[in-house]
């Protein structure tokens, strides 16, 4: 009898040592992940992926435009009617009797794009300035 006796106190002091344990298990774990902000931490992780994706989708989009453009530029080497018309858009050449229409915006196309638009904003209408060559 002395013996079960004893055998029960044992095993009462094993699991409050177990339950001490743990409880200490449990708090110096809180305390660490308080003490780093790990959730913040976690938090800022996910932003930052966020961010990178939206970055690699950018250079994505960059590399094929930039394909894009030396295929415009193998094309217009090899035809000499896209090469003229570039020419004359970039150094605003005109020939004898042509006369050219420049159309001229306020703003440039990005920064309405960036900019929130109105509802009930009257659409701007842009003005258009006809090129005369000199004679």
């Amino acid at each position: 009898m002395a013996c079960v006796i004893l055998r029960q106190v044992f095993m009462r002091r094993e699991l409050l040592l177990y339950g001490l344990a743990g409880t200490l298990v449990i708090a110096v774990a809180y305390a660490y992940f308080h003490q780093r902000d790990i959730h913040a931490r976690y938090v800022e992780l996910r932003e930052n992926e966020k961010q990178l994706e939206a970055v690699r989708r950018d250079v994505d989009a960059l590399k094929s435009r930039v394909e894009e453009t030396k295929a415009r530029v193998e094309n217009m080497e090899k035809d000499p009617v896209e090469m003229e018309a570039t020419i004359r858009r970039i150094r605003r050449l005109t020939r004898e009797g042509e006369i050219i229409f420049r159309i001229e915006e306020e703003e440039s196309f990005w920064s309405e794009m960036m900019q929130p638009s109105l509802p009930d904003a009257p659409l701007e209408t842009p003005e258009l300035t006809p090129i005369i060559p000199d004679e």
